[in-house]
């Protein structure tokens, strides 16, 4: 398979070409052994051998650069595999995924494995998501700043819920609105977020609170 040879190719597998240390977000990692590694991509499952690094500090966990470089979700899957996976999930149940996953690319994911895929792909989604947000609102805010009219310029933030159905019954999914008005009390526009249902609903929260602090 020539993705698989393509990665295999990347790192080599000489420890003289291999750095000793590394520094990755502020922590330091120094290199050990040459692991291997099996990942799910759109061309089928690939094996290949790269090199682990482990963190100077005990306990903390270590690193693989190659498996940074790809973009890993999940540590398991490519980013095109984790796209189509996520939009199988979104519109069918966990075991319906997994057979299409296995009949189009010949990749068999376990149902944990799924579960994780998706959760890294919603939390990566989620902070791009959340950043554009705050520069929409922010462009809003300026444009109610410029507008003429008798008030101040308005954020409105309000919350509310949908129901949607999970298995075995009916809950409640999150939703958030953030809306700018102009002096003139006229709506310039709207960002919206969405969350799934969840106990509490502490990631909506999360989510309101930053973008809030965002702008």
């Amino acid at each position: 398979m020539i993705l698989q040879v393509a990665i295999r190719d990347i790192e080599s597998d000489r420890a003289a070409d291999a750095p000793t240390r590394i520094v990755w977000q502020g922590q330091s990692y120094r290199r050990n052994r040459m692991t291997q590694k099996t990942i799910d991509t759109r061309f089928g499952q690939i094996t290949f051998r790269r090199w682990f690094f482990q963190n100077v500090e005990s306990g903390e966990a270590g690193i693989a650069p190659l498996d940074l470089r790809l973009g890993l979700f999940a540590g398991r899957m490519t980013p095109a595999a984790a796209e189509f996976a996520g939009r199988l999930a979104a519109d069918m149940p966990q075991q319906a995924a997994l057979e299409v996953l296995l009949e189009r690319f010949a990749i068999k994911p376990g149902v944990g494995t799924l579960r994780r895929v998706v959760a890294d792909l919603a939390e990566r989604v989620r902070t791009h998501h959340d950043q554009a947000a705050i520069e929409r609102l922010i462009e809003l805010i300026e444009q109610a700043r410029q507008s003429e009219g008798k008030h101040e310029p308005l954020l409105q933030v309000g919350r509310d819920g949908v129901l949607v159905q999970t298995r075995p019954c009916w809950e409640e999914a999150s939703c958030g609105t953030l809306a700018v008005y102009d002096r003139s009390r006229n709506r310039l526009g709207t960002v919206y977020l969405g969350e799934m249902p969840e106990a509490d609903q502490p990631t909506m929260t999360a989510r309101l609170t930053h973008v809030i602090r965002g702008v």
